[in-house]
């Protein structure tokens, strides 16, 4: 007698379950493991960034005297100037970069727009100057230990003092999250300690590249940094890394 074999045309519904098990955990394994590599390409992409903005803020302070670019000119006058443009770092450094995108983190939680607030990199406000009262270069005694800008972002609006001491707690954390790319400005660790938190919005350098905040340094040098390592730290004073002269707010040059 001939024994007929029987072919198996496909799966059978265990075999269907297993196969989709697997590429499950795969999928899971390997998913993060994409989105810091895609991080990582932003955090660079970033710095590169900065460090045009660097290289523009300092050729604008060699045709301002040697002032340092302010975050916001003609702060108590009109927002906008003839061209419609705002009076903000971002478009003071045009001439200089030539490029309006360099401004933007491509890592950026909320967009308005090039002519928005939420470009996700902001100045040094409190301690390097604002509108009329812009620090000279040459009285800051440690260039190369001064941030002047940085990845940054608003974590309140307001009376945010719970919200700010959280995130001291923990600068190089995903908790709180932030709400908005907020650009234009931040505020500095002695404007925060002396109680701004509690009145103003609560704007300061994030850690959105892979638990790491890109700055760059008045001398005009760039890095990726844990905010933890600069943002208060035992033993030192807290404006370090934030004033000319380690004064609590910026004096009336």
């Amino acid at each position: 007698m001939r024994r007929i074999l029987s072919r198996r045309t496909g799966f059978t519904l265990i075999e269907l379950l297993v196969v989709i098990a697997i590429i499950a955990i795969l999928a899971a394994i390997l998913m993060p493991v994409f989105a810091r590599a895609r991080e990582s390409a932003r955090k660079s992409s970033c710095l590169s960034n900065l460090k045009q903005i660097g290289t523009g803020a300092m050729m604008y302070s060699q045709d301002y005297d040697e002032k340092i670019i302010s975050s916001w000119h003609n702060y108590q006058g009109p927002a906008f100037d003839a061209n419609g443009l705002l009076r903000t770092w971002p478009f003071i450094i045009q001439p200089y970069i030539k490029n309006i995108q360099v401004v933007f983190c491509p890592s950026r939680e909320t967009d308005q727009g090039t002519q928005g607030w939420e470009n996700g990199i902001a100045h040094n406000h409190d301690q390097l100057g604002w509108d009329g009262h812009v620090i000279p270069l040459p009285r800051v005694r440690r260039p190369a230990g001064i941030i002047i800008f940085a990845d940054s972002a608003a974590y309140g609006w307001g009376g945010s003092g719970a919200i700010y001491n959280a995130y001291k707690a923990n600068p190089d954390g995903d908790s709180p999250r932030p709400i908005a790319s907020r650009g234009i400005y931040f505020r500095s660790p002695g404007q925060m300690e002396f109680g701004a938190a509690d009145w103003c919005d609560t704007v300061v350098p994030t850690s959105r590249h892979n638990n790491m905040c890109n700055v760059i340094y008045l001398d005009g040098h760039a890095k990726s940094i844990k905010i933890s390592s600069v943002w208060i730290r035992p033993g030192e004073n807290w404006n370090t890394y934030w004033t000319s002269e380690r004064q609590a707010f910026n004096p009336d040059y």
